[in-house]
Order: C-alpha cells, then structure tokens, then sequence
C-alpha cells in the first residue's frame, strides 16, 4: 500500500535499524512529509547547520521520473524553504516495481552540507524531508523512500540544541 513507512533493514524480519519515509500510488498518498524540530537553548546564536543523512530505496519503482526525498527548512513551521539540492537524494527508474532480498537496495548519500541559516538563542529550526516524484505529476509505479542515519550539528557560538517534545528523536 501507500503512505508513510517504518522501514527495516536487513533481511525480512530481521531488522532492526530503521528509516523513514513512504511510497506514493496513482490515486492516494502522492508525497509524504517527515519533520524534526530544532530549538537553540544556548545564549548565542547558532551560525549554520551541518546536515548529513541518507536516503534509501526499499522498493523499485518503474515510473519514468524517478523518486526523490529533498529537504527544507523553516524558522516558523509554516513558511518552507526549499534547501537545495546538496540536501536531495533521488533515483532513476527501475525496469519494475519489486522489492530487495536484502533491503536498503540502494543508498544516496548527503553528507557535511552547509545549511547557512542563523538561529538565534530560544527560536526554532525546523527541518522536512519531503518523499515525492523526482518530476511530471504522476505518482503510480513509486519507489519506496526513506531517511537514515540523520546527523545535524551547530556552526557558531556554543549551543545546547534539544529536541522539542513533539519531535522525532531517533530515525
């Protein structure tokens, strides 16, 4: 089916390190959105961010525009910023729409990138990793996505970074 996704790697049932994300069909879920929320507790501001994670393929997909996860970020929650495509991971098509043996299939790492957006003492960063069609509209034939071994460290002054509450801690 489509939607959002807890995946596993390893062999079948086996595993146990997991990855967000999803698979999109023709008529239902076309993209998901995966979130994180940052808060800066330190008494300076945070310069930049330095941003790795992978994005891995669970299933292929036969679609001819191929699938992507891109991420954005935001200062309000509500307005995003695309961040360009150091911080894309996407794959071409596949001659069909199978799954792997062994699971991830494949692996597109981002890895060190800058993320130039200065987050002053007691505000929020928050960061998306969106799952959707490389380009073109249709979503059938999809690859299953996910995100993994998220890294995101402070550039600048000594912060203490937390996760608020609501966020995901450990994907």
């Amino acid at each position: 089916g489509n939607g959002i996704y807890n995946f596993g790697t390893g062999a079948a049932g086996a595993g146990t390190d997991r990855a967000l994300g999803g698979l999109s069909s023709g008529s239902a879920s076309k993209s998901v959105n995966t979130y994180v929320d940052f808060y800066n507790n330190g008494a300076g501001s945070i310069t930049g961010l330095t941003i790795s994670f992978d994005v891995e393929k669970y299933r292929k997909g036969s679609n001819a525009a191929g699938f992507r996860i891109q991420m954005y970020y935001s200062t309000n929650g509500s307005t995003w910023t695309d961040a360009g495509a150091a911080f894309s991971g996407s794959f071409s098509v596949d001659p069909d729409n199978t799954g792997y043996a062994i699971v991830p299939g494949a692996t597109a790492s981002v890895t060190l990138q800058s993320l130039a957006q200065v987050i002053p003492a007691g505000t929020h960063i928050y960061l998306a990793w969106n799952y959707s069609v490389a380009s073109a509209s249709t979503t059938s034939n999809a690859q299953a996505l996910g995100i993994d071994n998220v890294v995101v460290t402070a550039v600048g002054a000594a912060p203490l970074i937390t996760l608020s509450t609501n966020s995901i801690a450990d994907f």
